[in-house]
């Protein structure tokens, strides 16, 4: 039944064709999840059904008539929305078919990776955000993949649909592939030790979730969708849910500035971190310049006018107070990670629109450079990153510098719940 509805909803979104289908389709799976998912799991997806089955987090037997049973559903909505508002042709694969099924491979391994890390948490002591990361990261795929593969995720669908044209074949198998890389990704991501999680695997996690940003920031400003900050910041929900308790899901060089600024981790892991963040958005960026050009990120090509830094400082500095605030939180756990998720989200979002008129709303010189580097890549101007970078240094450093005014009880022995667990204890 939710995959019947969930396909409804994607057959309905084709016939509107605009960004009012983009936002209608992870909303109805939100609700699908949060309505079904104590009764069947709501995976509503076969690679996920996959995934799980392969990292031993359900059983093979039930595989089968869950498959099945997914492919009926979608197949029962393909006959009755086809009824409703027609047969709507699948977008042509842009620029290449076999590109936007890699596309596809990509965002459903992205997928796959957050379902499998929610699933192997220790603790889930923040499960009123389940609804919202597989919805947060099909947003992001629509934004930043629609205009290439149409942003299928889901194999169910893409048989029924005929997703990718005379290529449903071809991107269905991509599909499964980037499901099945997804376990393997996930279990590197899981790796732990009796002193706690290995310094390479957090590495590992800040890689992977600063590339998804880099990658979704990079293809959304291909596809020219003003969705970009929705996006990435549905993307950082989702990455900071699911990899919280590992790295402690910065993905941000601002943000591990600001908490070395704090004394919440210490400069050679903080170096570490920013080296990480800043080569995976290098090479998200190059990557993703196979599909096609990489606008410019901002109308100016070297430093930032007064209207872009005024955006990067206020709401650069707002970032870092939540990060700050979380770093002296005393609510250790799960739902500590789920509430930050929120707020540095709305904070990506909310700076996005309203900093996007100006170029800019970035406040990630990861992401600045990621776009930076693309533009340069594609022909256009470049040199922004720059500027975007030092607009980040000035706005952890101000932020910290407020916090410790307001709260001059705190000091730099009072690390977030995710660096205590990083150093091996909670304090």
């Amino acid at each position: 039944a939710g995959t019947c509805v969930l396909t409804f909803a994607v057959i309905y979104a084709g016939a509107i064709g605009d960004d009012t289908g983009v936002l209608a389709v992870p909303a109805i799976l939100s609700a699908l999840i949060f309505a079904l998912g104590p009764s069947c799991g709501a995976e509503f997806n076969p690679a996920v059904t996959l995934a799980l089955s392969q990292a031993e987090l359900r059983s093979w037997g039930e595989v089968v008539p869950v498959l099945g049973a997914q492919v009926v559903g979608a197949g029962a909505a393909t006959v009755l929305g086809v009824a409703a508002v027609g047969a709507a042709q699948p977008p042509p694969p842009r620029p290449t078919p076999v590109v936007a099924a890699a596309l596809e491979a990509v965002y459903v391994c992205i997928l796959c990776v957050a379902v499998l890390n929610l699933s192997m948490q220790r603790e889930r002591r923040h499960q009123y955000l389940d609804p919202l990361v597989a919805p947060a990261v099909v947003l992001a795929a629509c934004v930043a993949i629609g205009w290439s593969s149409g942003a299928c995720l889901n194999p169910a669908i893409a048989l029924t649909l005929g997703a990718g044209g005379e290529h449903w074949l071809l991107f269905t198998a991509a599909q499964l592939a980037g499901g099945a890389a997804a376990v393997y990704v996930a279990q590197a991501l899981r790796q732990r030790s009796v002193l706690g999680t290995p310094f390479q695997t957090k590495l590992l996690a800040e890689a992977f979730g600063t590339a998804s940003l880099v990658a979704t920031a990079c293809l959304s400003q291909q596809g020219g969708s003003k969705l970009q900050p929705v996006a990435v910041g549905g993307l950082l929900l989702a990455s900071v849910a699911s990899l919280g308790d590992v790295s402690g899901a910065h993905f941000n060089p601002m943000v591990t500035a600001c908490l070395m600024f704090h004394g919440s981790i210490s400069r050679e892991d903080g170096c570490n971190y920013i080296c990480v963040q800043l080569a995976t958005a290098c090479a998200a960026s190059w990557l993703c310049c196979c599909a096609g050009p990489v606008e410019a990120s901002t109308t100016l090509a070297e430093m930032p006018s007064a209207g872009i830094c005024g955006v990067e400082v206020v709401f650069g500095g707002l970032l870092a107070l939540v990060v700050l605030r979380d770093s002296s939180s005393d609510d250790v756990g799960q739902k500590a990670l789920g509430s930050v998720g929120v707020a540095v989200s709305g904070c990506v979002v909310g700076a996005g629109l309203l900093g996007g008129p100006v170029g800019g709303g970035v406040l990630n010189p990861a992401v600045a450079l990621g776009l930076d580097l693309g533009s340069w890549l594609s022909g256009g101007p470049w040199g922004s990153a720059v500027g975007f970078t030092m607009m980040g240094v000035i706005s952890a450093a101000l932020a910290t510098a407020l916090f410790g005014a307001m709260q001059p009880a705190s000091t730099s022995t009072c690390p977030a719940p995710w660096v205590a667990e990083y150093r091996g204890r909670v304090e």
